[in-house]
């Protein structure tokens, strides 16, 4: 088995396992709120959304859902401010 195959399996589709700068490994449930930092369909650079699913492509490659629309995790930055989750 190789290593990406355990991570997808314990990392569902409800939540997302997240390096913090520190080096600790946390996970994070849906929703979760992201930062654009490239400006993607409707959204502008600097809007904030919230990811509804966390799926993996055919190809591997990690999505974030958002508005029932699946975008590359690329384009977000994810906002892990105890204030902003207080808030929403």
């Amino acid at each position: 088995m190789e290593e990406n195959e355990l991570v997808n399996k314990e990392a569902p589709e409800f939540s997302l396992l997240v390096v913090k700068a520190s080096g600790t490994i946390i996970r994070i449930a849906v929703p979760f709120p992201v930062k654009v930092i490239s400006d993607i369909d409707v959204y502008k650079t600097g809007a904030l959304l919230m990811v509804g699913l966390v799926k993996v492509s055919e190809q591997e490659r990690l999505l974030y859902v958002i508005g029932n629309i699946a975008y590359q995790y690329h384009h977000f930055v994810i906002v892990l401010n105890p204030i902003w989750n207080q808030i929403n």
